[in-house]
């Protein structure tokens, strides 16, 4: 299930699907056809084995009477036949191994034949988000969230807090179209993103959630999933924006290493860090960070701390992180599945009011009061 939340969101839906059904086309028909000529191989031993037994009691008979052959010697033919019969009914199963064979020598041909696809950057299209801002109108999703109605300028970095089963994560959820609306909408340059296609609401938008595994193939392959037109100068931008080119390096294929969606043989830190890198890679507008801490090493917190400082994409993260909150823009508190106050940074963090008190009216080692009035006076400045 999680792997279907990273292909919905990677804008790849059609095309798993298209290759679900070819695939399952080509599986039934070729079971259909080796059980046919199995059954046929199968059959002809048996059928053999009655025909010789047929033979030997026709004949043996016909010497018998002429009194040539004394009935026991038919006794120990047909004796014979049957200790034989097991060898001989295993040799229907050669065409079986001879499938097998065929299969795994065509599939190791395919392997070894395989060659390094290029990546060019094709036009964007129209429909890709080229801004990145956002309107909610009204958006409801039952049982999550109800009458979400706000806008967030191009650019814009949101915080969204809230005690847990608030909506924070469904309302990201629902921008990142993996949850479908009941009621309202939400627009992004004043498109329904409904109404966007697959291809082009994918090379706007990133997702960051550990909802969202990596999925089985090479880590190019992870890397440009979202972005499949990615350039090698994209793949290259993003590999030194997250600090991944040092160890992927170090690995023997390099970006052809082959990863599953749980790969033991990589650290969580590591993990977290290819999927930060596929959100990021491409011309991305929005980026959507449920909880974008989780999982993540001293390192790959800083990373966040510089795509949020240095970045041009308009940004929701769900967070109750005060230090992640610092480097907002706005600050949206949520509770009971409603927006229910929205507040400036410098006003949630240091003021009196309830966000304020939901974060605790202070600040931690890692949030120092200067660090929230330098990124508010820097906010007011590109105001």
């Amino acid at each position: 299930m999680r792997a279907l939340c990273a292909v919905q969101t990677s804008g790849r839906v059609s095309e798993e699907r298209s290759e679900i059904r070819r695939r399952s086309r080509n599986l039934a028909d070729a079971a259909v056809a080796r059980a046919a000529y199995s059954g046929i191989m199968r059959a002809l031993p048996d059928a053999g084995l009655g025909v010789l037994t047929i033979l030997i009691l026709w004949i043996g008979g016909e010497q018998i009477a002429q009194g040539d052959q004394a009935f026991s010697s038919i006794i120990a033919a047909i004796t014979v036949l049957g200790v034989l019969s097991p060898n001989v009914r295993n040799l229907g199963r050669v065409y079986e191994y001879w499938v097998n064979y065929q299969v795994a020598a065509a599939k190791l041909d395919e392997i070894l034949a395989r060659r390094k696809t290029s990546h060019r950057r094709r036009k964007v299209d129209d429909g890709v988000p080229q801004q990145g801002a956002l309107s909610f109108d009204g958006a409801t999703v039952k049982g999550a969230f109800s009458g979400i109605s706000a806008q967030i300028p191009a650019g814009q970095v949101v915080a969204i807090i809230g005690p847990s089963g608030c909506g924070k994560s469904a309302l990201l959820g629902a921008v990142a179209r993996l949850l479908k609306l009941n009621a309202g909408r939400i627009d992004m340059d004043e498109q329904d993103i409904s109404r966007l296609t697959d291809k082009a609401f994918a090379a706007g938008v990133g997702v960051l959630s550990s909802d969202l595994p990596l999925v089985r193939g090479t880590l190019r392959h992870n890397l440009t999933y979202r972005f499949k037109q990615a350039s090698q100068q994209d793949i290259e931008r993003v590999l030194d924006l997250c600090d991944l080119e040092d160890e992927i390096t170090r690995l023997p294929g390099g970006l052809q290493t082959r990863v599953s969606e749980d790969d033991v043989r990589f650290s969580g830190g590591f993990r977290q860090r290819i999927l930060l890198a596929r959100a990021v890679i491409g011309a991305t507008k929005v980026l959507l960070l449920d909880e974008p801490d989780s999982g993540l090493d001293p390192s790959g917190r800083r990373i966040v701390d510089r795509i949020l400082d240095e970045g041009s994409a308009t940004v929701l993260m769900a967070t109750n992180d005060r230090a992640r909150i610092a480097r907002a823009d706005l600050i949206w508190r949520m509770k009971g599945g409603r927006l229910v106050e929205t507040v400036s940074v410098l006003d949630g963090l240091t003021g009196d009011g309830e966000t304020a008190q939901f974060l605790g009216n202070g600040f931690d080692e890692n949030t120092p009061q200067n660090v929230v009035r330098a990124d508010f006076a820097k906010n007011e400045r590109l105001r």
